[in-house]
């Protein structure tokens, strides 16, 4: 049944978003990708949404990945990149979607979003992400930001690589991974992504490791599932509990001995499957 739906589509939105969609059904789910970096690889990108996803695709719902504005001014906040996303429902989807999914930094702009404009969403799921980030990752960040921005991507990716995965064996592919395309694929996806690629990284960055919703959690009125894990360098555990206890009407799940990266699976469709259908 899932085949009739493949099409991956890759462009931008109105506003100058870069998306990719997934699936050809009138109902829609939007995801926020995480960050720091805008960039995106449609191809793997969308064929991870497609694997992921069927649930919700084989139930008539098209999956759109969504990324961040390009050309950032210095200083550009998490609250003003929620409004991009907010601007580019109201032009392409006519004010309103069936769900919006904030993956890692994308959950930053949930928040947001839920406090700016909670109707524009009729579900909102948060995805490893939190209120902030640990404290010890905002120097880990800016690392990783400053040699992706100077093109050094193979140093960058190693950089990261060992914090990504709670799995070894994730953990030896990503590095071989990186040593033998790292290069060529991270400069494919600058290069189509923007111009400003080098500038809009170490912008995002600094919102990242600058933005905590800590005091504005309690503003959250709608409801709010949040699916967690316990060994992520990002957000502890601590983090995802604290998060769930402000935001008045939240569900928190937390999957055991899973890192940052170990959320696109079966298990993790149909936890959000689910919650979008009910």
């Amino acid at each position: 049944m899932i085949n009739k739906f493949k099409s991956i589509r890759f462009g931008k939105t109105t506003n100058g978003l870069q998306i990719v969609s997934v699936g050809r059904g009138t109902k829609n789910v939007i995801f926020l990708e995480g960050g720091p970096g805008n960039g995106m690889i449609p191809a793997i990108s969308g064929e991870a949404y497609y694997k992921s996803m069927k649930k919700l695709i084989n139930n008539g719902y098209t999956i759109h990945s969504v990324s961040r504005k390009s050309n950032l001014p210095k200083d550009y906040t998490i609250a003003q990149m929620a409004k991009d996303i907010i601007e580019m429902i109201n032009l392409d989807f006519e004010g309103k979607v069936n769900a919006i999914i904030g993956i890692s930094m994308g959950g930053f702009l949930l928040q947001e979003i839920a406090i700016q404009n909670p109707n524009i969403s009729d579900k909102y799921i948060l995805l490893v992400s939190a209120y902030k980030v640990n404290s010890e990752a905002y120097e880990f960040d800016k690392k990783y930001a400053q040699l992706f921005s100077k093109g050094k991507y193979k140093e960058a990716l190693l950089h990261i690589g060992d914090k990504l995965s709670s799995s070894k064996i994730k953990k030896i592919f990503f590095k071989i991974a990186t040593i033998l395309i790292g290069d060529k694929a991270s400069r494919r996806m600058v290069k189509q992504t923007s111009t400003t690629y080098s500038s809009d990284i170490l912008v995002e960055v600094e919102a990242e490791i600058k933005f905590n919703f800590k005091k504005s959690l309690q503003k959250i009125t709608v409801p709010v599932l949040i699916i967690g894990v316990d060994k992520d360098f990002w957000f502890s555990p601590r983090l995802y509990k604290t998060t769930a206890k402000l935001i008045p009407k939240s569900k928190l799940i937390m999957l055991k001995g899973r890192g940052h990266v170990d959320i696109l699976d079966a298990k993790v469709n149909n936890l959000i499957g689910n919650y979008i259908l009910s």
